[in-house]
């Protein structure tokens, strides 16, 4: 896609597309969805500026890209005196939802949720163990690795952050694409809100000597 343009009419007039040869396309419709999701959408109308939307389209109020909401992770991982088996299995097979109601968790709006991370921290498999778990060579580390594979254990935690203005869509200056078409530029920015999010699933984590997980 490359600009959505205007018409004397206040309305969409054209979408404007390049096609597998390349060739600059102009489609006209009755309606238009403009629907690239959280990112690429405020991109495509900033990039549609022009006589009649010269600061991007749908933009009169300057809000297009702004207040972009991101979605906050925690992962903490730590091995277990006794073999857990935690090699087995799917990636995420539990899910904690007792702080994911809106005033769950003190000073915070909103709350988060608690699952099972071990295959998303990359330990579902001996390679994974061998390098980054069990050092040494030869025969002590393959007594090493039948002593510690599957006694990983993995906690992440997953919230979503409040709109805040610092956190926005804007085009790139400099950066373009294949077609000349400015790229997007992210600007995130972690409020006091969302540091407190932080801190709690931290707090709530094994290995941490306050960790309580539910």
């Amino acid at each position: 896609m490359l600009a959505i343009e205007t018409s004397d009419n206040d309305r969409v007039g054209a979408v404007l597309y390049r096609d597998v040869d390349n060739n600059e396309v102009r489609v006209r419709a009755r309606a238009i969805v403009v629907a690239c999701g959280a990112v690429e959408t405020p991109r495509l109308l900033l990039n549609s500026a022009d006589r009649h939307a010269q600061n991007g389209l749908a933009n009169e109020s300057g809000q297009v890209g702004r207040n972009f909401m991101e979605t906050i992770f925690w992962r903490s991982s730590a091995l277990h005196p006794e073999p857990l088996g935690s090699h087995r299995g799917i990636p995420a097979d539990g899910i904690c939802w007792d702080y994911n109601k809106p005033d769950a968790i003190d000073d915070v709006i909103g709350g988060c949720r608690f699952n099972t991370s071990t295959g998303e921290v990359g330990l579902v498999g001996p390679i994974n163990y061998a390098r980054r778990i069990v050092g040494g060579w030869g025969r002590q580390h393959k007594q090493r690795m039948r002593e510690m594979f599957g006694r990983v254990i993995a906690v992440g935690a997953v919230g979503e952050s409040l709109p805040n203005a610092d956190s926005r869509i804007d085009l790139d200056p400099e950066a373009r694409d294949e077609h000349g078409i400015s790229r997007a530029r992210i600007h995130s920015h972690l409020d006091d809100m969302a540091l407190r999010r932080l801190s709690f699933m931290w707090r709530q984590m094994p290995g941490n000597p306050r960790g309580q997980w539910c």
